[in-house]
């Protein structure tokens, strides 16, 4: 399925059952709101995982992704800084 089918369509339908929700119990526009919120969510993480998947079938390593990368300044100020062997007398 198309990320945008999978973005659009939980938020459609919690638009519509948000408003009929609301108009039955009188709680405009909690329902509403809240439907729509999780429904943005749960968009959001249909694309997260389509996209993990897309990446794992290129063959990329997704632990690059969803993993934080170090620069090279602190890789640089990480590293031991070689001893001096020569014994001064």
């Amino acid at each position: 399925m198309k990320v945008s089918a999978l973005f659009a369509i939980p938020i459609i339908i919690a638009l519509y059952l948000g408003k009929y929700l609301d108009d039955k119990f009188h709680t405009t526009p909690w329902l509403f709101l809240g439907l729509t919120g999780l429904s943005f969510m749960i968009s959001l993480s249909y694309i997260y995982i389509s996209m993990i998947k897309y990446l794992k079938s290129l063959g990329e390593d997704t632990d690059s992704i969803t993993s934080t990368k170090h620069t090279d300044k602190e890789n640089k100020n990480n590293q031991e800084k070689p001893k001096d062997n020569i014994n001064k007398e």
